[in-house]
């Protein structure tokens, strides 16, 4: 429930104790006319799922992630929202593996920038769109992405030594791309970069 004045909305009222803010609210028809703040929605993130660093003969780049929805209190919680990739030719999505198109049609210009475009991954539930958010997968920190998205971190590009070859399969002699290896996830979140998997590589 929602108050309005005057045709405007009103938001719940707050008073400071002792530095910190208390929320108050009252009763219409016993019902809270404010909805608490730990049963507001504000947005929805992505996170990492069961994160293994791929191995070194990775033919594209792959991870695992679920979505949790932030609520205004501050408390996160684990949810079972859908998933979907905006564009199939930039990564697809089956029961939450998002797999990056890694062959023919982008080869080249992942290879000119060492990176890929980014994923865009729609979190819905019900029907309903709750939020879309990134997943980046190159070897530096992006300057910005939308709090709550993704960036896998692969192996950095030395002296111009961008693969090996290696088995792959059934297939003994492979080029794997070092760009393709997916080392760390990490995640934006509201006071910059956070690392949700393993040490941070030198």
């Amino acid at each position: 429930m929602g108050v309005l004045l005057n045709g405007a909305r009103v938001g719940e009222p707050v008073i400071d104790v002792d530095g910190q803010p208390v929320f108050c609210n009252a009763l219409y028809n016993g019902v809270q006319v404010w909805q608490p703040a730990a049963e507001t929605l504000v947005d929805v993130w992505l996170k990492p799922v069961d994160f293994t660093s791929q191995a070194l003969y990775a033919d594209h780049p792959e991870v695992k992630v679920a979505a949790q929805k932030v609520f205004a209190d501050g408390h996160i919680e684990d949810a079972a929202l859908t998933l979907s990739t905006a564009d199939t030719t930039v990564a697809s999505i089956n029961a939450g593996t998002v797999s990056f198109v890694s062959d023919m049609s982008n080869f080249l210009t992942v290879l000119n920038h060492d990176a890929f475009n980014a994923c865009h991954v729609s979190i819905g539930e019900g029907g309903k769109t709750l939020g879309a958010k990134q997943i980046l997968v190159q070897p530096d920190q992006p300057s910005t992405a939308p709090v709550g998205s993704l960036w896998c971190r692969t192996e950095k590009l030395h002296n111009g030594l961008k693969y090996y070859t290696g088995a792959v399969g059934d297939d003994a002699n492979v080029m794997c791309f070092l760009i393709d290896r997916i080392r760390e996830v990490w995640r934006m979140e509201r006071d910059g970069w956070k690392l949700l998997t393993g040490k941070e590589l030198g």
